[in-house]
């Protein structure tokens, strides 16, 4: 219960210091997309592809040398990207 209340006040300390003034939140709105960002529809094979190298180079690594521990840094690699997006940290533009 205590690390449940401590995970809840942490997310909403970071909640209150990622969030964007209203100025900041105006321009935001006001940006408008680049008329040559096409490639969308394309960012899931983009993604597949990556995967699939990914998946092969482990797999030939894997057959070279039977290493857990080379198979573990594959691990240790890939688990933030199937986490989900890694934050990047705000300049102050």
């Amino acid at each position: 219960m205590v690390s449940a209340l401590l995970i809840l006040m942490v997310m909403a300390g970071v909640g209150l210091l990622i969030q964007p003034s209203r100025q900041q939140f105006d321009w935001f709105l006001r940006l408008r997309r680049p008329g040559w960002l096409t490639f969308e529809g394309l960012i899931p094979l983009i993604w597949i592809s990556i995967y699939a190298c990914f998946y092969g180079s482990a797999l030939l690594c894997w057959n070279a040398s039977w290493s857990w521990g080379l198979m573990g840094g594959y691990g240790g690699w890939l688990w933030p990207w199937w986490s989900g997006p890694i934050p990047l940290p705000r300049w102050g533009c």
